[in-house]
């Protein structure tokens, strides 16, 4: 009261007071009053400055009632009005309020300037000249996949505080209220802070349109998802993404980046393995007349992929040259195969396949997971690192047809000289590995002949290394266990009684089946078939309550090894088809290499004649006579023998599988040499081909160091992932898939520039930027796994049906269906009979040819070129074109020793 009274003596107000106070210029007193201006303003003093500003706000929107001559702002109204200057309002109330926010927004205008700015790395740009001052600011993948809201969010942090502070308290009700320094609960859905983020980069794009990385991140993943154009100008105008045109030209600057890091890695000596296949789909024109009528647009499209852990000299052309040359192919047989596979690692393979069948069904064995996992790298042979991540390059499409030798020189040369900048010149003494499907690999090797005669090394090709892709061989394998184990639906071991029991669809051609359906079926029908030996073992129909039993004692990792072994010998391997087809004199003398013996046999009386609902086989020229066997046996178990044979064939099949997906093509090779005897007892002469000349190869004809190059290379990891791994020409199909869904769209063709400068160079990030998107705003993972739970009642059917019909015990005399034949040894005799003879006929003229070039080669000799001629028309005439189905085809992963299916083209479709 001292201190008012004091004023009013001097006839000051308090306003008038603070204001003298404050006055810096005042000419008396400027030391003392600077101090205690400078004590109450720096909080040396207290109560501090908030605290009385507080008071002073409170006191005045409280407890201060308005003039009634006040006309600057109405009582009850809100206490911002942005049309007069604070220092106009009378009442205390609303000119701090609109003072405030005018400061506020002199504070968010400069931290604004700063969101701008170049140096908070939101500007990019979609083009950029080389050597520009705005050149390091390009666009490039890799900004696109670091991108997330997280790293948006500390830089607005960092250079717009004030900003985030009040767009967090608009859209979080307890943010204002939350104690500095704590943090308060989000949204599980929509969460706040994304929100607000989002909101802050449309107002930092708005303020300036060089900030534009969420903007143009925003606008890649919209096309990759194929947005109507029409949503890119609803969405530019307001600010949530960029032009289409921007987004073109950004794709058009990143394929740019890409062929040139392509070309100088491929000059500074880094081997890749170029991998390519048609694409082709039929367009069709809404409005049709002349010049736009309905056509199918094809092409070429290829992948580069960059070789890893290999020797840098195993790319060797002379070396490759010479031991071509040499001919050593002409020594091979049957036998020679034959004595090159491995039946110790085989019968591994059958062990852990038991094994994991076990273990993954019996939730109390699964204390031995880790043990499997230790003993299963008993199966290693050529491994590529675990989290090794593939560097794959797409490359430009074009519009070459593979089918026709010219197309497929003209597409070759397009990939190799024009975007990897491999020529005559630079070739420098080095093979290129380029592989495909059967149908792309048959066509390399005919190129390589028919080009055989040129003088140069680049010139004939001799410098292309073909090599045959798995995932199409192993589709292929897929088709023929199918077809092989079809039967009928009389008999239970058959896949037409697993089929039906387990509600499966009918493949409608049994040549070429549906891969998705009919994995499922195989690896239903095999572990079905493989628990069941187990129950057999134990003698239990229930393997989860006989390992629940309290009075078990639970056997041991190495006893159920031990036992694993027995059910092998027993069960699934080609002994136990012989075995249950030609019992013998052991069966009666009790040896122990049998399953055990069911209930006695009794034949159906006089059995009524069905109308046959099983599909029919194709009748096929090129299926192998049949073959001379043993006479049959009264006393032969014929529905034993299938399901025998039917394991050991899915083993093999599932092996594939697991060893593509966990990285290790040593082990897809040891059964990439069984099939060349299984195609060839099949009727399918073009795989038996393309796989003994594959053989050939990696035995004769390249040097250790690329034979282990090509097998450390022959499958791709795309994000680093254990067991993560993919075939290549599977990758190369899910490029396709999207190319071919584009062309079906656009209606382009492929070797215009939108698709040679814009969608082919970077299908691979097309591919997977929807679900990087989803993962940048939080979004929970979507499984894309068909997993076991999935198959638990179908199993369960189907293991009830083998369990009651004692599928896989001995019964004298049943026959119940078909006598499966073991295309094995159907293809044993082939190949011994004439299929390497003719094989040796036909391939051993290349090399013929490559004496041409050989100083001491006579010109007079033209029977070289006369036999090459021939060769090339019978080949021209044999070779059956192997289209795919036009699906997406989903990727195996393996997890835990369990194979998963990924989930189909409804969740990859663009």
């Amino acid at each position: 009261m001292y201190i008012l009274g004091a004023l009013h003596e001097v006839n000051w107000t308090v306003p008038g007071f603070l204001e003298e106070l404050l006055n810096q210029n005042h000419p008396e007193g400027i030391d003392k009053r600077t101090r205690v201006v400078a004590s109450m303003l720096n909080g040396s003093s207290k109560p501090h400055m908030a605290s009385l500003l507080a008071k002073m706000f409170k006191v005045a929107s409280t407890e201060t009632p308005f003039l009634k001559n006040d006309t600057t702002i109405k009582p009850g109204t809100n206490m911002f009005n942005p049309d007069l200057d604070p220092n106009e309002i009378r009442h205390a109330y609303p000119a701090m309020t609109t003072w405030v926010v005018r400061l506020v927004s002199q504070l968010v205008n400069e931290e604004a300037k700063k969101m701008i700015d170049q140096k908070t790395g939101l500007h990019h740009r979609a083009h950029a000249k080389e050597g520009s001052r705005h050149e390091k600011n390009r666009i490039a993948w890799e900004a696109v996949q670091s991108f997330s809201f997280l790293k948006l969010e500390d830089i607005a942090k960092a250079n717009a505080p004030v900003m985030s502070f009040l767009m967090n308290s608009y859209a979080h009700s307890e943010f204002s209220n939350a104690d500095p320094g704590d943090s308060v609960l989000l949204r599980t859905y929509r969460p706040e802070n994304l929100v607000v983020t989002n909101a802050l980069m449309l107002l930092t794009f708005g303020r300036s349109d060089r900030a534009n990385l969420y903007q143009l991140c925003r606008a890649l993943w919209m096309f990759a998802t194929k947005t109507a154009r029409t949503v890119f100008r609803v969405e530019s105008r307001i600010g949530q993404s960029v032009a289409h045109s921007t987004v073109y030209k950004a794709l058009s600057e990143m394929a740019k980046q890409k062929q040139s890091e392509l070309k100088a890695s491929v000059q500074a000596g880094k081997d890749k393995i170029v991998v390519s296949d048609n694409v082709q789909v039929y367009a069709r024109k809404r409005d049709r007349r002349i010049g736009r009528e309905n056509k199918m647009i094809t092409g070429l499209a290829g992948t580069a992929i960059e070789m890893q852990d290999y020797h840098p000299d195993a790319l060797n052309l002379q070396d490759i040259l010479q031991r071509q040359a040499r001919q050593e192919r002409r020594t091979l047989t049957a036998d020679t195969i034959l004595n090159d596979l491995d039946p110790t690692h085989l019968e591994n393979v059958s062990v852990i396949q038991f094994l994991q069948a076990l273990i993954g069904h019996v939730k109390q064995l699964s204390v031995y997971h880790q043990e499997l996992a230790e003993y299963a790298k008993i199966l290693d042979k050529k491994p590529i690192p675990k989290t090794r991540c593939s560097k794959i390059t797409p490359l430009a499409t074009n519009s070459a047809d593979e089918m026709h030798i010219q197309g497929l020189k003209r597409g070759v040369l397009d990939f190799i000289s024009t975007q990897m900048g491999v020529t005559a010149e630079t070739l420098n003494n080095r093979a290129v590995i380029m592989s495909g499907d059967g149908k792309t690999y048959a066509m390399f090797l005919l190129l390589k002949k028919i080009c055989a005669a040129e003088e140069g090394d680049f010139e004939s090709f001799r410098w292309l290394v073909p090599l045959l892709e798995l995932w199409h061989t192993k589709w292929t394998d897929l088709s023929r266990d199918i077809r092989a184990h079809w039967g009928s639906t009389d008999d239970p071991s058959s896949l037409a009684s697993i089929a039906r029991i387990a509600e499966c669809p009918t493949p409608s051609d049994l040549r070429k089946v549906d891969f998705y359906d009919g994995s499922y079926l195989v690896n239903l029908a095999l572990d079905a078939n493989l628990l069941n030996c187990w129950e057999l073992y134990f003698k239990t129909d229930n393997l989860t309550a006989y390992f629940s039993s309290p009075n078990l004692n639970l056997p041991s990792f190495d006893e159920l090894r031990d036992t694993a072994r027995i059910l092998v010998n027993h069960h699934a391997t080609t002994q136990a088809y012989n075995r249950a087809c030609y019992p013998g004199e052991d069966r009666e003398h009790g040896a122990h290499d049998f399953a055990p013996t069911g209930k006695p046999w009794i034949p159906p009386h006089d059995p009524e004649q069905e109308e046959n609902e099983d599909i029919e086989m194709a009748c096929d020229d090129n299926e192998p006579e049949p073959l001379p066997e043993p006479p049959s046996r009264e006393d032969g178990d014929f529905t034993l023998a299938n399901s025998a044979l039917f394991m050991r064939d899915a083993i093999w099949w599932k092996e594939v599988c697991k060893a593509v997906a966990e990285g290790d093509p040593g082990r897809v090779w040891e059964i990439l040499k069984i099939w060349i005897f299984t195609f060839g007892g099949s009727g399918n002469p073009h795989y038996c081909n393309f796989l003994l000349e594959m053989y050939c190869m990696l035995k004769w004809e390249v040097k250790p160091e690329l034979r282990d190059a090509i097998l450390l290379n022959w499958v791709v990891n795309r994000a680093g992932k254990p067991g993560h791994c993919i075939e290549m020409d599977l990758l190369q199909e899910h490029s396709n898939f999207w190319l071919e869904d584009l062309a079906q769209h656009k209606g382009k063709e492929f070797d215009e520039p939108f698709y040679r400068q814009v969608i082919s160079p970077n299908v691979q990030e097309f591919l997977g930027l929807k679900e990087e998107m989803e993962e940048v705003v939080a979004l929970k993972v979507r499984s894309k796994m068909h997993g076991k739970t999935d198959t638990s009642n179908e199993l369960k059917a189907v293991m009830k049906e083998l369990r009651d019909e004692e599928t896989n015990c001995y019964r004298a005399g049943r026959k119940q269906g078909e006598v499966v034949s073991d295309d094995f040894a159907k293809g044993m005799q082939v190949l011994r009979k004439n299929k390497i003879k003719d094989f040796l006929g036909k391939s051993t003229v290349f090399a013929d040819v490559l004496k041409m070039h050989d100083i001491n080669f006579d010109p007079a000799d033209s029977s070289v070129l006369a036999d090459l001629g021939m060769e090339l028309i019978d080949e021209l005439d044999s070779l059956e074109e192997l289209e795919g189905d036009g699906r997406f085809h989903a990727q195996m992963v393996e997890i835990d020793g369990q194979i998963y299916t990924m989930s189909q083209a409804s969740d990859r479709k663009f």
